[in-house]
């Protein structure tokens, strides 16, 4: 039977960065020819992207067509045609053991992430219509974590998606946060943070 492995999960950006997780990639140095077009993938060197079924795209700055509180969007943001389903597979020469990322939602549907590791699914972390538009997740486990796949609903009517990933390398043991959970390597959580519903503003 496999170990357990540790996990921390993370919501709030300045406590998972007060691990020692640094700023990875934020979508700033994509050349003007990979933005604002289609992409059937996109290799960053640390990460490569992949779409589900529609193709991935690299928004520039200023677009209007996301969420109350995130229109118009202040940085390079990767999101994809349709409904956002696109994966994130991590190619660092070193294990990676922390991954974090901000999240432009819309009040339109749930969203989530699946962290993925060797042995398969870590976690789930699912955001519902109330959560704010931007929002973080982190996490931080003592096996290396290999992919993730970001799943939202509504983002063909008011767009969603992903900036600035964070990482550590892998450490021995996380540090104790607001919550640490014990699960084998297929075990998945789902959590919710909820606010007040915004009206929208695309």
């Amino acid at each position: 039977m496999p170990a357990q492995a540790v996990l921390t999960v993370y919501t709030d950006q300045a406590d998972f960065i007060a691990t020692g997780a640094t700023l990875a990639e934020d979508f700033e140095g994509v050349s003007a020819g990979q933005r604002d077009t289609g992409l059937l993938s996109l290799d960053l060197g640390n990460f490569r992207f992949l779409p589900d079924s529609a193709d991935l795209v690299v928004a520039s700055a200023g677009y209007m067509n996301f969420a109350a509180g995130v229109s118009p969007t202040a940085s390079h943001v990767l999101t994809s045609n349709g409904d956002e389903n696109f994966s994130g597979i991590l190619q660092f020469a070193a294990p990676q053991g922390s991954l974090g990322m901000t999240l432009l939602l819309n009040d339109i549907g749930t969203a989530g992430i699946r962290f993925y590791g060797a042995t398969g699914l870590m976690a789930t972390v699912l955001f519902d219509v109330s959560t704010p538009n931007i929002s973080f997740v982190g996490i931080r486990s003592d096996a290396a974590i290999t992919s993730f796949v970001f799943v939202s609903q509504g983002g063909g009517i008011v767009n969603t998606g992903i900036d600035n990933l964070y990482t550590a390398a892998l450490s021995a043991a996380p540090e104790p946060a607001s919550w640490t959970l014990l699960m084998t390597g297929f075990a998945a959580i789902g959590i919710a943070t909820r606010r007040r519903r915004r009206g929208l503003h695309a």
